[in-house]
């Protein structure tokens, strides 16, 4: 359970961009402010701070091995109730370092993963080292200049299957 924790907060973080080469040849400067290479140092820019989670959405079919599917829905007005602790915090870094902090209701903590992230195109990859080493990534899209969404499949009800997707949002609080 921590680790799916981890990871659906992770995802809400947010990463910053590893520039592809760029082509070779000319181009305008119009065509150059549009380039993948400037969208993904625009994403990355903009990630870099504190971010909190706002709201956390996962659809999860197959529940329980059935044709059911089950549904999981916190935001700003049912976080704790619904995912048993406080809204996560995380901080990217412009060294491309990062690190998530969860805390139980009580304020203490109960997770800090840490690693390095980067953005290809709109993708966010992050590199977890500590607690578990492994790799993960979400798609990225600006809702407005201090709330992003985080699109995300894994297999959060651990069934052996990475079919449940989560949409999540944070907001850069710093």
């Amino acid at each position: 359970m921590i680790r799916n924790i981890t990871f659906c907060f992770i995802l809400f973080s947010l990463l910053a961009c590893n520039q592809p080469p760029s082509d070779k040849g000319s181009s305008s400067s119009q065509d150059q402010e549009t380039s993948p290479a400037m969208q993904e140092n625009q994403l990355a820019q903009a990630l870099i701070g504190t971010w909190e989670s706002v709201s956390l959405q996962i659809t999860m079919p197959g529940w329980n091995n059935t044709d059911s599917t089950a549904y999981i829905t916190a935001d700003e007005s049912n976080w704790e109730e619904v995912m048993q602790i406080k809204p996560v915090t995380t901080v990217f870094n412009n060294d491309f370092s990062y690190h998530a902090e969860y805390y139980d209701l009580s304020g203490k903590l109960i997770n800090r993963p840490t690693g390095s992230w980067e953005v290809r195109g709109n993708t966010l990859i992050y590199h977890e080292e500590t607690p578990v080493p492994m790799t993960f990534q979400q798609q990225v899209e600006k809702i407005n200049d201090t709330d992003y969404r985080f699109i995300f499949q894994m297999d959060y009800d651990q069934d052996g299957l990475e079919d449940d997707k989560g949409v999540g949002i944070s907001r850069r609080i710093y």
